[in-house]
């Protein structure tokens, strides 16, 4: 009998052990779950997000439109078999949140409300070419939203008469780039309004290189990327455009003649804050300028950071702005007041994929990663709290057996010490000799990151070391 338990309990360690060695395949890849667009609520009590899943049989990758209470931190959908939802924002009173959505035939994105007392979402806008974008008033009576024009030269298209000049644009392209511009509907339904229109465009074709919309707290204002037409090849001349509701008029904001973008006006006073490299050379980072609605360049309020900013949201009183970005392989994010030292937040682990919303209490939310772990949703209560997880949706993967990813660092040729990635197999052994895969990354203007990375780890299972190096250049370690 003792020896029958020995012998069951050394199968049972045996099967332990193998479950431990398990590595990562593609399966386990279907499984992802993935998170986007969260937004807390303007009491801070609720967040909404988008959950997205793989649908390997139909070749998708659906989202669903998620609420959750992060005291008790329990989710529940509010949209069900609605495809391409995506961008959910609440009203200012809370009372609503808007997404979009597809919609029709085509498959065009439009914008929807929804009550969150009860009841289906409307559908608010009928854009013949689908919505790229929107926002709330301050007042939430009304949404600004981005859409194509209709081709002009759409019938004669029909009948297969469709050349086009190529011009600055991708030489993949098959028809002409059609501008895009500014409109504006009730958020209770009617017809929307157009309120720009000519030559150039609010967002360029493959890939789209336009801004969020930004209102003035007053709601006088809707600021945005102006772009001299709708080529991507031409983007690099695109400046912050301002419509003034009360005089329907648009103007510039500064006197530069490109490389602006992303403008966010500050939630009170007379601030805005937009997107410039520095100095205006293209091949620096990008900073973060601060001026006044009342128009002149601002000056860059990384008194002390260097480095690139991917992202940036207004603290709640508008005293200063938080940053996203790469510091060595770490993306992360600063706390940077309008009028001193940018302070890095204290995450752990953690790198940062997305930005949310600060919340009037001076909550965040965002989505981050960890270099074993895929997306999970994140809060902090206030930004020197530690990060608290309001998802698991992943936790399959800590079952699995993934690579050990790690940041090395050595010297260029120069003195400058650069650094990368690098990725070992499950079960290494050091002095061993291992094949070596060597990922290096795009852009030019990028960086390779500790973030969960499927392809580094996939590779890596099948008994790689992944090197990822952050060459000269790279977006990580600052303009130096």
């Amino acid at each position: 009998m003792r020896a029958a338990v020995v012998s069951c309990t050394l199968a049972l360690a045996a099967l332990t052990n193998m479950a431990a060695a398990r590595t990562l395949d593609f399966t386990d890849v279907r499984r992802i779950v993935t998170f986007s667009d969260p937004q807390l609520s303007p009491n801070g009590r609720q967040i909404v997000y988008v959950r997205h899943r793989t649908d390997f049989n139909a070749d998708r990758y659906p989202g669903d439109l998620m609420l959750m209470n992060i005291q008790g931190r329990h989710a529940r959908r509010l949209t069900y078999n609605r495809r391409g939802v995506a961008s959910p924002h609440w009203s200012p009173e809370g009372d609503r949140v808007a997404f979009m959505a597809e919609t029709g035939k085509e498959s065009q994105s439009q914008v929807f409300v929804m009550p969150m007392s009860g009841g289906d979402a409307m559908q608010l806008t009928h854009a013949p070419e689908g919505v790229q974008r929107f926002a709330w008033s301050p007042d939430g009576k009304r949404i600004a939203f981005v859409a194509q024009d209709e081709n002009p030269n759409k019938k004669a298209i029909e009948q297969h008469l469709d050349a086009f000049e190529v011009g600055d644009n991708d030489y993949l392209r098959t028809e002409a780039s059609v501008p895009s511009h500014l409109w504006i509907i009730n958020s209770d339904g009617g017809a929307a309004k157009r309120l720009t229109r000519g030559t150039f465009s609010l967002s360029t074709v493959d890939p789209d290189v336009g801004s969020e919309l930004s209102w003035s707290p007053d709601g006088r204002y809707i600021a945005f990327n102006r772009l001299p037409n709708a080529i991507y090849g031409d983007s690099l001349g695109s400046v912050i455009g301002f419509y003034d509701l009360r005089t329907n008029r648009l103007r510039k904001l500064t006197a530069h003649s490109g490389s602006e973008g992303d403008p966010i006006f500050a939630p009170r006073g007379q601030a805005i804050a937009y997107g410039r490299p520095t100095n205006g050379d293209i091949t620096a980072g990008s900073g973060v300028i601060v001026t006044r609605v009342g128009g002149g360049n601002g000056s860059d309020v990384r008194h002390n950071l260097d480095r690139n900013v991917d992202a940036k949201v207004w603290l709640p009183d508008a005293s200063a702005l938080l940053l996203l970005g790469i510091d060595g392989t770490r993306e992360t994010i600063w706390l940077q007041p309008l009028n001193g030292t940018a302070q890095r937040l204290a995450l752990g682990p953690l790198n940062v994929a997305q930005l949310g919303n600060v919340g009037r209490n001076g909550s965040l939310v965002f989505v981050a990663t960890r270099s074993s772990h895929p997306s999970e949703l994140f809060y902090l209560p206030s930004l020197r709290a530690k990060p608290i997880a309001l998802t698991n949706d992943n936790a399959f993967i800590d079952r699995i057996s993934v690579g050990h990813v790690a940041n090395v660092t050595w010297r260029g040729p120069n003195g400058f010490v650069e650094d990368g990635v690098l990725t070992t197999p499950p079960g290494f052994t050091k002095g061993r000799r291992y094949p070596l895969v060597l990922l290096i990354h795009g852009g030019p203007q990028s960086a390779s990151t500790q973030g969960w990375s499927t392809r580094r780890l996939l590779i890596a299972s099948h008994g790689y070391v992944v090197f990822e190096p952050n060459y000269r250049g790279s977006t990580n370690l600052g303009d130096r």
